[in-house]
């Protein structure tokens, strides 16, 4: 599953919290700081990543409204983020700081020093 936004996590935390499809006008009850507009807004998000699906449409006053519901888990998604399973290699790691960076020869600078005092601290024991 793609990386949610804070926002996207928000709401579908309120979606896994209710026990029922809740529609844009559920949410609002729930976060009233939040606009209708930024609500419908990560709806939408959310239903192209395929976090949440359409259960139905139900009579709001006049209108009609789509109610939600999440396909994924929070177990689910925490393990889609590589949060529970086995961190990165040592070298992954500085291969990532090198691939990003801008000023590589500082990288580099950097690496090497902490090369070399951890060089000193096993030579001095």
């Amino acid at each position: 599953m793609e990386t949610l936004t804070n926002r996207e996590l928000e709401v579908l935390k309120i979606l896994w919290a209710e026990e029922q499809p809740c529609t844009v006008k559920d949410i609002l009850e729930i976060r009233p700081d939040l606009s209708r507009q930024t609500v419908a807004y990560v709806m939408n998000k959310l239903l192209k990543k395929k976090a949440i699906e359409v259960t139905g449409i139900s009579r709001s006053g006049t209108v009609y409204a789509r109610a939600y519901r999440p396909i994924v888990t929070e177990q689910e998604y925490l393990e889609s983020l590589d949060i529970l399973k086995e961190p990165p290699s040592l070298s992954e790691l500085c291969s990532s700081f090198f691939r990003v960076s801008k000023d590589k020869e500082k990288v580099i600078d950097e690496l090497e020093d902490i090369l070399e005092e951890f060089r000193r601290e096993v030579e001095g024991k």
